[in-house]
């Protein structure tokens, strides 16, 4: 039977809602809504829709439905107008796990276009918080039974709270950037993506660094890629891998290190410039099991008025046995040091 209704000033309670969409019964929420229904339960269209839930969540504009009584099958198109989604709102519905990482944003609202299942689903839109705003055209999928979250798309945001979203305004500061991402996963123990983006800023320690491209995969124990920064202060290319993983522990790393202003960056208190080549292959992460090499070339340095130029550091460890050698121009000598092998060549001036 097809129904066409105007609704105003309605109410139902999720109770009642669970007759033709049992997945609702196991929410206690009361729904307010104004609009136009027109067409079957399990196809139906709400046009200039007004829905009013928990005790500060809306959601405003045009819906089409398709699939109830089978909630998590049901096909939704929805060009939102105008939302708000409280974080307290919708801890009953998303779960307490789930609510203990969207609890810090509070309120959120969100204007674009949803279309998809509502575990399964494209966002093309803008996302508000009390932090900033993100623009997202997104494939999002949410975990259901076995399954774990993923994503992949685009994503924008500028002057972005990142400080006060991670609670660590010390650390953090404001963000503004662009990219694309994909992977799995929202906690620091389940995400791992591969993201490509621009960062135009991005404040840490109270320094905005400016210009930062990264192309690289990204877990809380791995880093595979490519890290480049080029700021006023900083210029640096970082190409590598980064891996703590249980019974992998290595780290191969190519960074070219252009420009260091350790003074503007807020480093040292004084003028003092760095440039340099490091290239590190070892693998192990406690001091008396690293095995491998890390390469110091080419170093200048500038502190204050003094000037020293650094031709070749190499550090190799073998084993436990601890030797240290290093050769300077013209003297040199030997040790033994924390089972480490340092070789040293320098001059006390810049070289070209």
């Amino acid at each position: 039977m097809r129904v066409e209704a105007h609704l105003v000033d309605s109410y139902v309670d999720s109770r009642d809602l669970a007759l033709f969409a049992p997945e609702l019964a196991a929410y206690d929420d009361q729904y307010y809504f104004n609009g136009s229904f027109n067409g079957y339960v399990n196809d139906f269209a709400l046009d200039n829709f007004r829905l009013h839930f928990g005790q500060r969540s809306f959601v405003y504009g045009d819906f089409r439905l398709i699939g109830l009584p089978e909630f998590f099958e049901t096909f939704i198109d929805a060009r939102i107008e105008h939302s708000n989604l409280s974080a307290r709102d919708l801890s009953q519905y998303v779960g307490q796990e789930h609510y203990q990482h969207i609890s810090a944003v509070e309120n959120m609202g969100y204007e674009g276009h949803f279309i998809g299942f509502p575990l399964d689903f494209v966002t093309n839109g803008v996302f508000r918080t009390p932090f900033g705003q993100v623009s997202s055209d997104i494939n999002l999928k949410l975990p259901y039974k076995d399954t774990i979250s993923s994503y992949s798309g685009r994503l924008q945001t500028t002057e972005f709270d990142l400080g006060g979203l991670l609670g660590d305004t010390l650390l953090y500061q404001r963000v503004s950037a662009q990219g694309m991402i994909q992977g799995y996963g929202f906690t620091t123990q389940t995400a791992d993506f591969v993201l490509q983006a621009e960062v135009s800023s991005l404040g840490i320690l109270g320094y905005d660094y400016q210009n930062i491209t990264t192309d690289g995969r990204f877990t809380s124990r791995l880093f595979d890629g490519q890290l480049s920064i080029n700021d006023p202060n900083l210029q640096v290319v970082t190409t590598g891998l980064i891996d703590t993983q249980t019974g992998k522990d290595s780290i191969r790393l190519h960074i070219e290190l252009i420009k260091a202003d350790l003074r503007e960056l807020g480093f040292y208190d004084q003028r003092a410039l760095i440039s340099s080549t490091i290239k590190i292959n070892l693998k192990g992460v406690e001091l008396d099991t690293i095995e491998g090499y890390t390469d110091i070339v080419k170093t200048n340095a500038l502190i204050g008025p003094n000037a020293l130029y650094v031709d070749s550091v190499r550090m190799v460890s073998k084993s436990a046995t601890t030797n240290v050698s290093s050769t300077f121009i013209p003297t040199c000598w030997s040790s033994t040091f924390l089972g480490i092998l340092i070789t040293l060549n320098w001059c006390s001036a810049p070289c070209a």
